[in-house]
């Protein structure tokens, strides 16, 4: 294979270490290199150990360490971010419209515009090693590390077509599943498949995950090629990273049981209104996995990875708590 796979993605806490394992045995026969930027703060700004070196020094992780290249950042960004000017002009404007004139324009939090900020350079942090070592042609995942891809056995022939008959970056839908690696989120979600000569900046990082529906080129799969696990920990696990990941949240301990009890997305109950209900990506459903639908080392191995987090008498919980899918 001419061109080289990389995998970029950002590694955070302890508990991700159940992903990180499962995603190198999925990945291992494809990926090239996975480059991994593990930040001594949150997105919040808030201190926190590093984890990544001593998960590594696992004897399980030990057939993949000559693939694996380690960015360590001292850098707190969040304290570095300045609003441009004309980002508060507009935020002004809007404040007033909303008053003046009824509108109902969402105002992000300055504290969530500093997480984002944190969350786009340290994601890009890995851009100069890249640049130093890999050609414009080669293909970029940048990816979180609950994101895995699955180009095994006739996948990657399936995959390398694509790259040699389209223009990048293309888009590939990513099946999600929530709390528990058997609970299906019905969500719409693309990752981006890029070259390097795509990333021309660490802001560049941030535009190809999220562009907008305009400029985002969908290819489809006869098979599943990406995957996402999120929320896939213990309860605990999941509190933890609602206080250091880059959304501004007002969730606690309770309102965590409330979601992991109806299986529903996360939410303060207080919040859930009409179009909570009415919106299908709110529910989550436990599903039978096949090879359609899940990597097979996973299914091969799901008594290794299953949290267990979800209420198993969810569908009945919705119907005491009044929160059930209306539509």
């Amino acid at each position: 294979m001419d061109k080289k796979i990389v995998s970029t993605f950002m590694f955070s806490d302890s508990h991700e270490q159940e992903l990180l394992w499962l995603k190198f045995n999925v990945e291992n026969s494809f990926v090239n290199e996975w480059i991994i930027t593990e930040s001594r703060y949150t997105f919040q700004g808030k201190i926190k150990p590093m984890f990544l070196e001593e998960i590594l020094s696992q004897s399980r992780f030990e057939k993949f360490k000559d693939k694996i290249h380690y960015i360590n950042l001292d850098e707190n960004f969040n304290f570095q971010f300045e609003p441009k000017f004309i980002d508060l002009l507009k935020r002004k404007t809007k404040r007033w419209l909303n008053a003046k004139r009824k509108r109902n324009y969402e105002l992000v939090p300055y504290a969530e515009l500093a997480s984002f900020y944190s969350e786009i350079n340290q994601r890009g942090a890995c851009l100069d090693y890249l640049k130093s070592k890999y050609s414009s042609e080669d293909i970029i995942i940048t990816c979180d590390t609950d994101e895995i891809f699955d180009f095994t056995g006739n996948k990657i022939n399936e995959f390398m077509n694509a790259i040699a008959s389209n223009d990048t970056p293309f888009y590939i839908k990513r099946e999600i599943y929530c709390y528990d690696f058997d609970n299906y989120a019905n969500r719409l979600r693309y990752s981006p498949i890029v070259k390097l000569k795509d990333l021309t900046s660490k802001q560049a990082f941030h535009n190809v995950r999220h562009p907008s529906n305009n400029n985002r080129v969908v290819l489809e799969f006869s098979q599943s090629l990406a995957f996402e696990y999120t929320f896939c920990f213990s309860k605990e696990s999941i509190i933890k990273k609602l206080t250091s990941f880059a959304h501004v949240t007002d969730l606690d301990t309770e309102a965590v049981n409330f979601c992991l009890n109806n299986n529903i997305a996360l939410i303060n109950p207080d919040r859930i209104d009409n179009d909570y209900i009415q919106n299908s990506e709110s529910f989550f459903d436990r599903i039978l996995i096949s090879e359609k639908n899940t990597p097979l080392f996973l299914i091969e191995n799901i008594s290794e990875f299953k949290t267990d987090v979800v209420n198993l008498d969810y569908l009945l919980q919705r119907k005491q708590d009044k929160v059930e899918y209306n539509n």
